[in-house]
């Protein structure tokens, strides 16, 4: 199985796809959030997110790297729906017969990879509003939870990651898989959790968000059982994957 994992990190280095996406996960919010330190607020004595005058300020900040797990997903989908697009699954699954050996690499591969996205995408936004008050002598008020908060980015683009190698599996078409998921993050789950907010929290991503977060609400469960529906909505694509994989032709 290791040997599995490296291959699936190797196929991935030898692209540009992640470059572009992570170029991205890190451009992106560095713009936003310089736009926001440089858009003064409405009234100069009121509170404003550009001030940072709190931790919460930060963690709000923060939130703009949440763009990285997106990224992540994508980069996920493509780990799968190249081997189908290139023709490469015939030999892949000549070399690794056991067609659940290569899904589970896959998902398995695509964690680390994931961390690190999350990770770079929390960091970014930090390390821009830390420059940004250095150059006009000031400090950015932090704790331990922004250390935290960067860990859960980490845990979130981990779960996106793994979720999309299982997703990609299934479906198999590159531009379905990605269109697919992209509409269902950015848009199922976010206009049916408004309209009916209990189904909030059995969603894969949104209920999942209980997972990432300090902060309680009413429409999501609670750290521990939302990990919980993280770790069975994880399998349930693992199996549903495998099942498939080893019912088709390639």
């Amino acid at each position: 199985m290791i040997r599995l994992v490296r291959v699936e990190l190797l196929k991935l280095r030898t692209t540009r796809l992640w470059v572009v996406l992570l170029g991205i996960a890190v451009l992106i919010p560095a713009l936003i959030v310089v736009a926001v330190l440089a858009t003064p607020g409405r009234d100069p004595q009121s509170h404003a997110l550009h001030e940072l005058s709190t931790v919460a300020d930060v963690r709000q900040l923060l939130a703009v790297g949440g763009l990285a797990a997106t990224l992540a997903l994508v980069l996920g989908a493509t780990m799968s729906t190249t081997e189908y697009r290139y023709g490469t699954a015939g030999v892949t699954y000549l070399a690794t017969p056991r067609r659940q050996r290569v899904v589970t690499s896959k998902m398995v591969a695509a964690a680390p990879v994931g961390v690190v996205y999350g990770w770079i995408g929390g960091c970014v936004p930090l390390l821009v509003a830390l420059l940004w008050f250095a150059i006009r002598s000031r400090t950015v008020p932090l704790d331990g939870s922004i250390t935290t908060q960067i860990l859960q980015m980490g845990l979130q683009a981990l779960f996106a990651a793994v979720m999309g190698v299982a997703v990609g599996a299934i479906l198999r078409n590159q531009v379905a898989a990605i269109v697919g998921l992209l509409v269902w993050v950015t848009a199922v789950e976010p206009i049916v959790s408004a309209l009916i907010p209990v189904t909030a929290k059995w969603f894969p991503f949104s209920g999942a968000a209980g997972a990432f977060s300090d902060q309680t609400s009413r429409h999501l469960f609670g750290r521990p059982t939302a990990a919980v529906l993280m770790a069975v909505y994880v399998i349930l694509a693992w199996a549903v994957a495998v099942w498939l994989e080893r019912r088709r032709d390639v």
